[in-house]
């Protein structure tokens, strides 16, 4: 998925940046983003509400 890729490469390089949300979307979509960042080696949680609920990517997870 082009944009978990894109998260992905902004967060391996720069080592300051603790994460990286993705644009809202349906459940759906974000499920196969959790499934995404999971195949990089990255963790990642949902964050917001409603139609602005989005994946949040990290290194670790606590962001």
């Amino acid at each position: 998925m082009a944009e978990v890729d894109k998260a992905v490469e902004l967060l391996n390089s720069d080592a300051n940046l603790a994460f990286v949300d993705l644009p809202p979307t349906n459940s759906f979509q974000r499920r196969k983003q959790h499934h995404a960042v999971m195949e990089h080696g990255f963790k990642s949680s949902s964050v917001g509400e409603g139609k602005d609920r989005a994946v949040r990517v990290s290194r670790d997870g606590k962001a």
